[in-house]
This record gives structure tokens, sequence and C-alpha cells, in this order.
């Protein structure tokens, strides 16, 4: 196994500190305990002279649609519209994504789940963020990235007093501060 910060020590030392010269890392996140990590996050932070950068995956242009139907507007679940808002919105110099693109992009994103990914949502997440936050979610991510209230909150009780009953729960969030309820 490499340990991946002694490798980059010694990577860095051959690297000459001249204007024209530059070092790129580039990753799948995979979690955020590991030097990929942490470098971005000092980047983002300006705590180095990295800058961070981060591509989501809509700007590839493999990545959309050739051959399945396109999907429609209407036919686009809560996620995939805000999905769609963000690829309307996003640009990136002269770059920008239309109406068509964006659907079609959607429609690989389907694909993709499905063939690709085991049906699963939060793997194409960890293989094709969309932000650097999702991409760094794998390990340490939502337990429960499809949140439903009914299922994952304990709706609260007045215990009988005589019971001596404690109930105490822990959320160790990865982007989130720890939340303790009793």
């Amino acid at each position: 196994e490499c340990d991946e910060r002694e490798l980059m020590k010694g990577l860095l030392q051959a690297v000459p500190n001249h204007i024209k010269t530059m070092v790129i890392i580039e990753s799948t996140a995979n979690g955020t305990d590991n030097y990929f990590y942490d470098t971005y996050m000092k980047a983002k932070k300006r705590q180095s002279d990295f800058v961070a950068i981060f591509i989501p995956w809509w700007v590839h242009e493999e990545y959309q649609s050739r051959y399945s139907k396109n999907l429609e507007l209407e036919e686009l679940d809560e996620t995939e519209q805000n999905l769609y808002n963000l690829m309307r919105a996003w640009s990136f110099g002269k770059y920008k994504i239309d109406h068509k693109q964006a659907l079609t992009k959607l429609a690989w994103r389907k694909w993709c789940i499905r063939n690709n990914c085991g049906g699963s949502v939060k793997t194409f997440m960890q293989e094709y963020p969309s932000s650097d936050m999702e991409a760094f979610q794998k390990k340490e991510g939502r337990v429960y990235w499809a949140f439903d209230r009914d299922k994952h909150v304990i709706p609260h009780f007045e215990p009988d007093i005589d019971m001596n009953l404690f109930i105490g729960g822990y959320d160790f969030g990865a982007e989130h501060p720890t939340a303790y309820g009793i």
C-alpha cells in the first residue's frame, strides 16, 4: 500500500520552483481522510499556493446520451430538476449548456446509474460528482442521501418518569457538526 503523503513529499521535490512549471493533482475523491482532500481543501481556503479547481461531470462532452430516448423537462424528478437548473446556470468561460444539452446529459446520467453504477445514485455521485462536496462523500457522506423524514426521524415522545429510559443518537456527517439528541 502506498502512503500518498510520503509519495507526494518526494515527487514535489522534483518539481522546479519556476514560473513555467505546474503540478496537477487529479483524483477520484474517495472520502475525506486522504492527501487529495487535505490538499484540495487547503487550496480552496487559500492556505496553499495550489488552486482548487472542480469540474462537474456534465462539462465532459462524452457524458451525454446519443442512443437512448432523451428526457422531457416534465419527466424530471426533483433531483434531476435541480441538476438541470444547476447545469443551465453554470458556465465556464464561454462554455454554456443549453436546454437540449442538459436533457441529453440527464438521459445519459439515468443510463449510467442503471448500467455502470449498479442502480446506485450514490455511486454515480462518487464517480461523476456535481460538486466538490459531493465528490468527497464516499466514506463520510450522508448515510441517507435520499432523506425521508418518516423513515429516518424518531418522533418525540414523553417517557414514563419511572422507566429510566435513555435514548441517544449521534450523527457524524462529513460536512455537518456532530449532532446529538436525547
